[in-house]
């Protein structure tokens, strides 16, 4: 007679971004914001060279970009060897955020509106959000302002 083998004790999965790990997070994010700035300011020299389509605002366009590298510089720099309390830590990623969802939308507008090719990168920065603040904090992103 065999009997069945015991069940294995399962820890319970850990939260997604957890405080340990969130200025390593941060770094990340600025890591992938160096990319965003390359991807505007030649997105903006593609279209200034050969398609044309949004003329009239590439100087603003350009304008974001090198902020995105201005800001993003500032955050490597902050974020080299720096050692803060959690709620310091926390109120830098809700910053990121909110600068970053602050570019996106107005190249979004700049772009086309409701018709952007950009309105999908929204859902990126949801999730990046819901990743990098607390519970119930990224929502806060996602609301709209009061009327």
């Amino acid at each position: 007679m065999t009997s069945a083998p015991a069940p294995r004790a399962t820890r319970p999965a850990a939260p997604a971004a957890s405080f340990g790990d969130l200025p390593g997070q941060l770094a990340w994010l600025v890591r992938l914001r160096w990319l965003t700035a390359g991807g505007v300011l030649i997105g903006w020299a593609v279209d200034r060279a050969w398609l044309g389509l949004y003329t009239h605002t590439g100087a603003w366009m350009v304008a974001v970009g090198v902020g995105l590298v201005a800001y993003n510089a500032a955050l490597w720099l902050l974020l080299r060897g720096w050692r803060a309390d959690r709620r310091a830590v926390r109120a830098l990623a809700a910053a990121q955020v909110l600068l970053d969802l602050a570019c996106l939308t107005l190249l979004t507008v700049w772009t086309g509106g409701a018709r952007s090719p950009l309105l999908g990168f929204f859902v990126f920065h949801m999730v990046f959000a819901s990743l990098l603040l607390p519970r119930g904090r990224w929502r806060t992103s996602a609301r709209p302002p009061p009327s």
